[in-house]
């Protein structure tokens, strides 16, 4: 494949990776402070629906990422991908299963302290992978030229 589509590619599906994340973490503090019941279920219903399209895009930025950097040892593509690996574990150990933890909670009632524990922890760990997956947006800026490094006095 063309290293421009791949390019594109990366850039487009890791910015819909991200502006999901973002969404899932806004509506939920959104909702969790002015909503009802009904809202925060719906919230939490459209997250698990929205993993549907997140998964694929985080799987087509990690492989045209990989496909991107080949065998370089460059010091950002090697920190883009230890992020990406805390990412991938964050979402798949924490973020997934208290997606779905939470959207069965929510739809029977039960918001007790199992269902807020659950949220406090879905929330820093979403916040991080926001975090993480920005870091990963600003050096992939800095390896396109986009953004120019800053030189050490």
């Amino acid at each position: 494949m063309d290293r421009k589509v791949l390019v594109r590619m990366h850039a487009g599906f890791g910015t819909l990776a991200l502006l999901l994340i973002l969404s899932f973490f806004t509506s939920t503090v959104v909702v969790e402070l002015q909503g009802d019941i009904t809202q925060i279920q719906m919230v939490k219903r459209y997250i698990v629906y929205g993993i549907g399209l997140l998964a694929p895009a985080m799987a087509v930025t990690g492989f045209t990422g990989t496909k991107l950097s080949g065998k370089s040892r460059a010091r950002l593509i090697q920190q883009k991908k230890n992020r990406m690996k805390r990412i991938m574990m964050l979402g798949v150990a924490v973020l997934i299963p208290a997606a779905f933890l939470l959207n069965y909670l929510a739809q029977f009632n039960a918001f007790g302290m199992l269902f807020y524990s659950v949220q406090a922890v879905e929330l820093v760990a979403g916040a991080a992978n926001i975090f993480l997956m920005g870091l990963n947006m600003k050096e992939g800026f800095m390896l396109s030229g986009r953004i120019i490094r800053k030189q050490k006095a």
